[in-house]
């Protein structure tokens, strides 16, 4: 079977759902309308955030190390591994 386009369109979310403006679609390269598109019901998937999977079970590990050895040197001298300019690592 083979799909014909009748034609396209452009809109902005905010003016279809917010203001509920229905979307007309026009022909390629022409000014005449074709039709007009009109959504009666849009469902978005939640958006979760951390403390969500916390609430829901998700499990978390910590893990903390801290490195005593003297070859590290200062986190104020340049040549350390933990280098340290003014506060900024």
């Amino acid at each position: 079977m083979k799909k014909i386009i009748f034609g396209e369109t452009e809109a902005c979310l905010s003016d279809v759902l917010i203001n509920n403006h229905p979307i007309k679609a026009k022909v390629k390269n022409d000014r005449d309308e074709v039709g007009i598109l009109k959504i009666k019901e849009m469902k978005r998937p939640p958006r979760f955030t951390f403390l969500n999977y916390v609430d829901a079970g998700a499990e978390i590990s910590l893990i903390i190390a801290m490195d005593f050895t003297k070859s590290n040197k200062e986190p104020t001298d340049p040549m350390s591994l933990h280098y340290c300019m003014n506060g900024i690592h």
